[in-house]
């Protein structure tokens, strides 16, 4: 469970949150420190509970504690690691979501890291005469991810 902060804390993190930070010439403020697995600038508000710097600024610049739950902060800048509170607004999870679709933020198909087809391999799988469960243990991928590419559900941008 989480703590209040106490004042000694949200002082420390205001404090790290000049120190480790740089003005960029687009107007981006970004965070110099340590980053989380999203690429966020990743910090803590005392006893371990971790905070992202675009969230803290964003609660500092709108007298929010920076332990506030409430929503999403988005980028308009689309930068990350910019915590410049001029570019940051409030806003629920499908606005975000919204956002990176309509800004083309949302990598698809073999742009993922993860992605063990290419878009080559998913023409020649909707090609493919065989069983769904053959030409998966071909590409290593489940039935029901060729099933998908077949139907039309999956790899959509693919032609």
């Amino acid at each position: 469970m989480r703590r209040q902060p106490t004042e000694q804390m949200i002082q420390g993190l205001r404090e790290r949150l000049q120190l480790k930070s740089r003005r960029m010439p687009n107007g981006c403020i970004e965070w110099t420190g340590h980053t989380n697995r999203g690429g966020y600038g990743d910090t803590t508000l005392g006893y371990g509970n971790h905070v992202t710097a675009h969230r803290a600024a964003y609660a500092f610049a709108n007298g929010l504690s920076p332990a506030f739950y409430g929503g999403v902060i988005r980028h308009t800048c689309d930068n990350k690691l910019c915590m410049n509170p001029e570019h940051l607004i409030l806003g629920t999870h499908a606005e975000n979501e919204r956002d990176k679709i309509e800004r083309g933020l949302v990598l698809k198909g073999e742009q993922q890291k993860e992605a063990k087809l290419t878009d080559e391999i998913v023409r020649s799988i909707r090609l493919d005469p065989r069983p769904n469960r053959e030409i998966a243990q071909t590409y290593g991928v489940s039935k029901s991810a060729i099933q998908r590419i077949k139907g039309g559900d999956g790899w959509k941008h693919v032609g």
